[in-house]
């Protein structure tokens, strides 16, 4: 099969971070114009190699999906498979607190962001 997702995770600190896509529609060509590749040689090869790899919601169902149709669904789905109902809600001040601290000591730094 394709992929049409992907996903990554790290435990610290007795905290859980899981974070993930859903491809809705996929320009490789596109996608290859705006990433690094440490060797121009092999960026042919990549793109066709992730071309034969990657695919899209649109491609499978072979229609436009707007992003609120899938959220919608992905919702109904958590809520079907884990046999509970999801409620929005607003962050509250401490998370607030957090979300702004953490934009400025990381994602603002560029030792934090390049340090790869």
């Amino acid at each position: 099969g394709k992929k049409i997702s992907g996903n990554a995770q790290t435990r610290k600190l007795k905290t859980v971070l899981q974070h993930g896509t859903v491809i809705l529609d996929v320009d490789v060509d596109k996608m290859f114009s705006v990433l690094r590749v440490p060797n121009e040689k092999i960026k042919d090869k990549m793109i066709s190699d992730v071309k034969q790899r990657v695919t899209s919601i649109k491609h499978i169902l072979g229609k436009e999906i707007a992003f609120s149709d899938a959220t919608v669904a992905m919702k109904k789905g958590f809520e079907e498979e884990f046999d509970i109902e999801l409620v929005e809600g607003v962050l509250t001040d401490y998370e607030l607190n957090l979300t702004e601290k953490f934009e400025k000591e990381h994602f603002h730094a560029k030792d934090w962001n390049f340090k790869r």
